[in-house]
């Protein structure tokens, strides 16, 4: 198929103003998106308050949404506040919520009820410093499954001396702090001498020698 010259249609003159006109409002759009990313660092043009995250968790599939929190008062069973944030998990949201409760309450000191969700020893050590008693249930150790005797709440911490005894009755000290992929950092505890002659290690490990963890604010 052809086209001669007749058969083109040239706009007018106000129909060219109105194209540039509707071209400089994107444009103002987009400038603005842009004022905000860079404050902001990421924005969702359909629900302000949704961001690009993990909708179920680390490793699930990636979708635009949001996570309310809430705190409830246990006496009347009512919303005391809300917020919503940009993470899928509710670690880190216990402090927040408990302050928003006290200062709603006009309280000083509060009890917070919360899921293993909000186990976090940062916060609940933050939480229990500005008057908040928190009971919070603890989650079961991650990793892989261990043989019977060889979990990592088999290992005994030495509070006095600062070192972890295992099943086999090895000594695990102190060796250095790591800062972990969570962005926390931990103490490491290693005995690699002993692990490497332990006659159990394939029960306790995979690896050449067992690591224990301790948060810095495990107590």
């Amino acid at each position: 198929m052809s086209f001669s010259k007749a058969d083109l249609i040239s706009p007018t003159v106000d129909e060219i103003k109105s194209a540039l006109e509707k071209l400089n409002q994107r444009k103002v759009k987009f400038e603005e998106l842009l004022v905000r990313i860079e404050v902001e660092g990421e924005v969702s043009t359909i629900d302000p308050d949704s961001r690009l995250m993990h909708s179920g968790g680390d490793a699930r599939p990636l979708d635009v949404c949001y996570n309310v929190q809430t705190v409830v008062d246990d006496k009347n069973h009512l919303i005391v506040d809300f917020d919503i944030v940009d993470r899928s998990d509710d670690k880190g949201n216990l402090k927040n919520m408990s302050d928003k409760a006290m200062e709603a309450l006009d309280v000083e000191t509060v009890v917070n009820l919360a899921d293993k969700g909000y186990y976090d020893g940062e916060d609940i050590a933050a939480c229990e410093e500005n008057g908040v008693t928190c009971l919070v249930a603890k989650p079961k150790p991650g990793g892989d499954v261990k043989s019977e005797g060889f979990s990592r709440d088999s290992f005994v911490y030495d509070r006095e001396n600062d070192y972890y005894i295992c099943s086999c009755q090895n000594r695990l000290n102190f060796m250095r702090v790591q800062k972990h992929s969570n962005g926390k950092e931990y103490r490491v505890y290693a005995n690699y001498s002993a692990c490497g002659q332990c006659p159990k290690r394939s029960e306790c490990t995979k690896s050449g020698h067992r690591e224990i963890l301790r948060s810095l604010y495990q107590d």
